[in-house]
């Protein structure tokens, strides 16, 4: 058995990156928001920004600093962000299940001193079932 701390797993994607090219975080990214989609469902998701704060921070993922949206998009700030394309995969995910969208696009920005920037925009809104409204 190995344990790695977050940090690690970050070396090994940027020497990825490094070796095999920039479409390496889009696939980590992309990876990450379909595992999420599957292995969630939408009644686990029902969380706020308390409870996603929450999330990240007992996983030593970051800290949630910022957490706004309205119908159309959602934009999230992590400080000091460990797993930072895992976790805008796992934001993206999320933004559209909340959002019960089929899909969106993101903008995100990784700072050199840690900072993880995601704005999620709602692309396709599933039709609605009965007795759910959209946020």
């Amino acid at each position: 058995m190995a344990i790695f701390g977050p940090f690690s797993l970050d070396s090994i994607l940027e020497d990825l990156e490094a070796e095999l090219g920039e479409a390496i975080p889009e696939m980590v990214i992309e990876a990450e928001r379909l595992y999420i989609r599957t292995a969630w469902s939408m009644d686990e998701w029902r969380m706020g920004a308390a409870d996603f704060q929450k999330l990240i921070a007992l996983r030593v993922l970051g800290n949630l600093n910022q957490f706004e949206g309205d119908r159309d998009h959602l934009k999230v700030l992590i400080e000091n962000a460990a797993l930072h394309l895992p976790m805008v995969g796992i934001v993206q995910a999320l933004v559209e299940m909340a959002y019960n969208a089929d899909s969106s696009a993101i903008t995100w920005e990784f700072s050199p001193d840690g900072d993880l920037n995601v704005d999620v925009k709602v692309r396709k809104l599933r039709r609605r079932r009965a007795g759910y409204r959209n946020p």
